[in-house]
């Protein structure tokens, strides 16, 4: 499984080539993808979205499984934000990751404080 961070997702939807090519090419091998919640909410909570934009974001986020933040996500976040001292939304993205042993799509060199994190570069 692939799980993507909220900055593999918002540089996807700024059409970004570097990530469009790596997410698209993960998509054409039947990698499941998935996103956090946590996720969506940061995806869908800028300002100044338009109307437009909410709906074509909400349908490719709609095309992902998303994963729900639960209790055992959360205590293990917690750890991990014990642990590293990275932020709890990355915590909680870091601990989704890790539960669901899933390869993380990132640009946020603090994910690399959290140990055993499999982590694709975007």
């Amino acid at each position: 499984m692939i799980l993507l961070d909220t900055n593999a997702v918002i540089y996807y939807l700024q059409n970004d080539p570097q990530v469009v090519g790596l997410v698209d090419e993960l998509r054409k091998k039947d990698s499941a993808i998935a996103v956090a919640t946590l996720t969506e909410m940061e995806a869908l909570s800028f300002a100044g979205l338009s109307p437009a934009n909410l709906v074509l974001i909400s349908q490719w986020l709609s095309e992902l499984t998303s994963i729900n933040l639960d209790s055992t996500i959360a205590r293990l976040a917690a750890r991990i934000r014990r642990t590293s001292g990275i932020k709890t939304p990355d915590a909680i993205i870091a601990a989704t990751a890790l539960l669901y042993n899933a390869s993380l799509v990132t640009r946020d060199k603090e994910m690399k404080k959290v140990s055993d994190l499999k982590i694709i570069w975007c």
